[in-house]
This record gives C-alpha cells, sequence and structure tokens, in this order.
C-alpha cells in the first residue's frame, strides 16, 4: 500500500505554455527529480491526474514555477489551478524537516494583530502537514484557559522578529473561543 505526502498547491498558471507556481507545503525541504511521477488531486476533467516534472525541482523557496510534460498550455494549466500536488513518500528525498524548525519558537512572545499578546509559546509540534504552537495565555480579556493550541500557517503569520523573539499572526476571529 502506498502512503501519499500532499507536498503543494497549485495557486496559479503561469504564462501560455503550461507554467504552474506551486505554494510548496509548509516545512517541505526536498528536491523533485526531472521526470518524477506525482499526483493532482482532487481530479478535474479533461486534465491528467498523474503528471511527470519536466526538470528538478528545489523547495527552498516558498513558491516555484514548474511545468509538466503532461500540461502543455494554459488551458489545462487553469484546470488544474486549486489542485494539491501529492507525491508517493517512497519517491521523496527529504533534505531537512523544515528550514526552520517550529521549536525556534519556544519561549517567544505571541502577539495577535487584533488582540495583541497573548502569551509565550510552551511548546512546538511539527505534525505531517503543519506546525501547531502550544502557548501560554497571559491575562488576555476575553481568552479563557491557561493554554491555546495554535496552528502557524504562512497565511497568518505577519512577523516574525528574531532579535525581539516576538512572533506576531492574524489570527482567524473565533480561534481563541475553543
Amino acid at each position: 500500500m502506498r502512503t501519499w505526502r500532499d507536498i503543494a498547491v497549485i495557486i496559479n498558471k503561469k504564462g501560455l505554455d503550461g507554467g504552474l507556481v506551486l505554494q510548496w507545503s509548509a516545512g517541505l525541504s526536498c528536491v523533485l527529480k526531472q521526470g518524477q511521477e506525482l499526483y493532482l488531486v482532487p481530479p478535474r476533467m479533461d486534465a491528467p491526474r498523474e503528471v511527470h516534472l519536466c526538470d528538478e525541482v528545489s523547495t527552498s523557496a516558498a513558491r516555484e514555477v514548474v511545468f509538466f510534460s503532461e500540461i502543455e498550455d494554459a488551458t489545462v494549466a487553469d484546470r488544474v489551478c486549486g489542485c494539491h500536488v501529492l507525491i508517493d513518500e517512497n519517491d521523496i528525498d527529504i533534505i531537512d524537516e523544515a528550514p526552520m524548525s517550529a521549536g525556534i519558537f519556544v519561549g517567544w512572545t505571541l502577539i495577535d494583530a487584533t488582540l495583541g499578546e497573548i502569551g509565550v509559546v510552551k511548546d512546538a509540534e511539527e505534525r505531517f502537514e503543519q506546525v501547531l504552537l502550544y502557548v501560554n495565555v497571559t491575562d488576555v480579556p476575553h481568552i479563557s484557559g491557561d493554554v491555546k493550541l495554535i496552528p502557524l500557517v504562512d497565511d497568518i503569520i505577519v512577523e516574525v522578529d528574531e532579535a525581539s523573539c516576538k512572533l506576531t499572526l492574524d489570527c482567524p476571529q473565533g480561534l481563541f473561543d475553543i
């Protein structure tokens, strides 16, 4: 039985020749080889489900333009926008678990862009798809509980201030109600 890993999302097409902009999954650091077999999900009408890379690709940048041999024009590229890119875990060579380990945030002050200072990160757990921060909540009005579990997602990161060890997030409304 094969085990699949979600490595990216196709966020846009690029150019008229079938180029696609991939946003890599958080914490992924690897090199994908030319000809490597990947799968696009969910399947789309009139678009390939199995694709192969035209060139070697590194996931060192957050986003990357890639070309698949089965996607030759902008029409087909447009059909697969929004698909996730999967790879068989046996076919991936991990370089590092994450470019920046989640453990770096332990002891940092967590700040919400709307509510202000929330507390101090007491632990970080690197899950398969995302990082979870365990935050000791300080005296913050309207937030109950001593510890909150906060998903660390690229889309909500406002600022990473290494000099003062402060992480500012724009947390979704209602996250602290849980």
